[in-house]
């Protein structure tokens, strides 16, 4: 049996998990050392009783839960597989919550998709606020950096408090986070009183598509994401160091 103290040495780390027996709890092979519910039993507990418990029942975390277990089950068919996009299930949780108010926060490179998604949302009966980056943004060389980019300089900076206090005093009941910008989305985040979903992720590179990168971290973009012995070992970083 180990002590607390031997727990301590390991940090969890479900992405190197192979058992995975939180999935497939008839596997035979024990849970491994580094796994949060071997680790953190009390907090397992604890977080359990958040959404479980009798005293959980009608709480806005127990009906958030189930709104998201519903949407699982609605966005599944034995036969077809996956049957809702993204933008469906966002659309179906707010059913379920019995909220009718959506916000937007989204960035300037997305103010099309921003467009789009309002018109959907009110064809499906939703009332929308939407609030651009930029808004009540200031000069950006006015912030002392010494910026390298010409055309970065000339924007406005962007403004993620001030979306978030807009979307507050029009009191929506959801959030839609939309492209923001890295940073800027976790002080929206912050100061929006109503619960936020990504609606959608910025990637300039990659069309909007950052997992892409971790398709390609082994090819296209591996001396940009991996060191090169990761790669291509010993031999592969000889041969790199080369060029």
């Amino acid at each position: 049996m180990e002590t607390k103290n031997e727990k301590k040495k390991f940090e969890s780390s479900c992405a190197r998990c192979t058992v995975q027996k939180c999935v497939f709890p008839g596997r035979k092979e024990s849970r491994p050392k580094f796994c949060p519910i071997v680790l953190h039993e009390e907090e397992a507990k604890k977080a359990m009783d958040i959404l479980f418990s009798e005293e959980a029942v009608g709480t806005e975390d127990y009906r958030i839960n189930i709104a998201a277990e519903y949407v699982i089950h609605q966005a599944f068919d034995d036969d077809y597989g996956p049957t809702l996009t993204r933008l469906e299930e966002i659309m179906e949780f707010a059913r379920f919550m019995k909220w009718t108010k959506i916000g937007i926060g989204c960035c300037i490179a997305l103010v099309e998709e921003a467009r789009e998604t309002d018109r959907i949302l009110r064809a499906n009966g939703f009332e929308v606020v939407s609030v651009m980056c930029m808004a009540a943004g200031g000069k950006r060389h006015d912030m002392g950096f010494g910026w390298q980019c010409k055309f970065v300089q000339a924007l406005p900076f962007c403004n993620p408090v001030m979306q978030a206090f807009v979307l507050n005093k029009s009191e929506t009941e959801l959030n839609l986070e939309l492209g923001l910008c890295v940073g800027h989305d976790i002080l929206f985040r912050k100061y929006c009183k109503a619960p936020v979903v990504v609606w959608a992720l910025k990637d300039r590179v990659l069309a909007n598509n950052p997992t892409a990168a971790l398709y390609t971290a082994n090819l296209f973009y591996f001396n940009r994401l991996l060191p090169q012995a990761h790669v291509f070992g010993a031999a592969g970083e000889k041969l790199f160091a080369r060029r």
